[in-house]
């Protein structure tokens, strides 16, 4: 827009689409307000799209509707509100919270909500800076401009001029110093002049750009990397939130497979609901569980559970294999090993029960027969 105005073209499809644009913003906000009604108001993003909006109105729908009522030229009329109108530029920031859901953006809406966070800091930074520069400007006046060093050549009266002429402009000659912008050109000359005044200059250049502009950083810092924390807190709550869903979903789905409900899900019972009516709650489990394990057929997910050979499964074991397929991307042979490794441990304990059954048999008939000598236990 700005391009087609310094240009001196058109810019009617501009408006048109500021329009549009401004619109949809509403009709985004209300939703808002309608689904979560003035508490909606405790999100910050809320709060910073209300006064996008304003501004927007404000800007589009009635400084310039009068200016053009009144023949005006709205260029020139608004002219004074530019910047304002330039800070709609922000809502760019918007995109952020669509694009933190995706993993490669997740820097960017770190980054974007380290810089949020860092506002109040550097509001107090700035009252802090103003304060601290507008004691050394009221001390700058006394020594450099009332000390008669303006007197002594041009040189010196050019700088005390330039640079010290006032407190407003003493002020914003020593904003160069938070950054050391070119400021040598300023204190060489009249500490040259002044030895002095390098105690005024080294405190300044010490206080101002070493000290402050450090601590600010460090302040920066801490505060981005407690908000990294708290989204790092905020992810591992909505994981662990998405585990207890994903368990809950899957109990559900074993359970209404287990259309006999002997606690086990066997194959027939996953033929019996791929082949249901599609209006029946089996059906729609099974449909669940091949969307669970991204399964293309009937085959496919007797395969990835392993039921070819017609064994029923336990619905708490299933449930536990599922979750982890799901949440750990464990590959499905490992966890048929795991299976077959549980199954033999099992069975080694019921051969290892009946052994001591028989011994005590043995142990018995050997005290009620003293005349058996053979050891009773191989």
């Amino acid at each position: 827009e700005q391009s087609l105005v310094m240009a001196h073209k058109d810019t009617s499809i501009i408006d048109v689409f500021e329009h549009l644009f401004l619109l949809v913003y509403i009709f985004d906000l209300s939703l808002w307000f309608i689904a979560q009604g003035l508490v909606c108001l405790r999100n910050n993003w809320v709060r910073i799209d209300c006064f996008f909006v304003a501004l927007g109105i404000a800007t589009t729908w009635i400084i310039q509707p009068i200016t053009s009522a009144l023949g005006i030229d709205a260029q020139d009329a608004t002219g004074e509100f530019r910047l304002l109108m330039v800070l709609r530029m922000l809502r760019l920031l918007r995109l952020a919270r669509a694009v933190r859901l995706l993993y490669k953006f997740k820097q960017l809406w770190i980054l974007v909500q380290g810089l949020m966070a860092s506002m109040g800091t550097m509001a107090y930074v700035l009252l802090l800076v103003s304060v601290i520069l507008y004691v050394f400007g009221c001390i700058g006046i006394e020594v450099i401009t009332n000390g008669g060093i303006a007197e002594e050549d041009e040189d010196a009266r050019r700088i005390v001029r330039q640079s010290f002429r006032s407190l407003p402009v003493t002020m914003l000659t020593l904003i160069q110093f938070t950054a050391m912008d070119s400021v040598a050109s300023i204190y060489v000359p009249l500490i040259e002049r002044r030895p002095l005044l390098a105690i005024y200059f080294i405190f300044l250049v010490l206080v101002v750009a070493v000290v402050l502009m450090n601590l600010v950083t460090a302040v920066i810092v801490e505060a981005a990397l407690e908000e990294t924390n708290q989204l790092q807190k905020a992810g591992h709550e909505e994981e662990k939130q998405r585990r207890a869903e994903l368990i809950l979903q899957l109990q559900e789905v074993c359970s209404d497979l287990d259309v006999d409900g002997s606690g086990f899900v066997s194959r027939d019972e996953i033929l019996r609901a791929s082949a249901a009516d599609p209006d029946t709650k089996e059906h729609t489990a099974f449909l669940q569980l091949r969307e669970l394990l991204q399964a293309v057929d009937l085959d496919d997910v007797l395969a990835k559970l392993d039921m070819h050979s017609g064994d029923d499964v336990e619905i708490s074991s299933l449930c536990d294999g599922l979750y982890k397929m799901i949440m750990f991307e464990i590959p499905v042979q490992l966890l048929r090993v795991e299976r077959d490794c549980s199954r033999m441990r099992d069975r080694v304990d019921e051969i290892d029960a009946k052994l001591d059954l028989i011994y005590d048999i043995l142990l018995r008939e050997r005290q009620a027969d003293p005349h058996i000598h053979r050891s009773t236990r191989g």
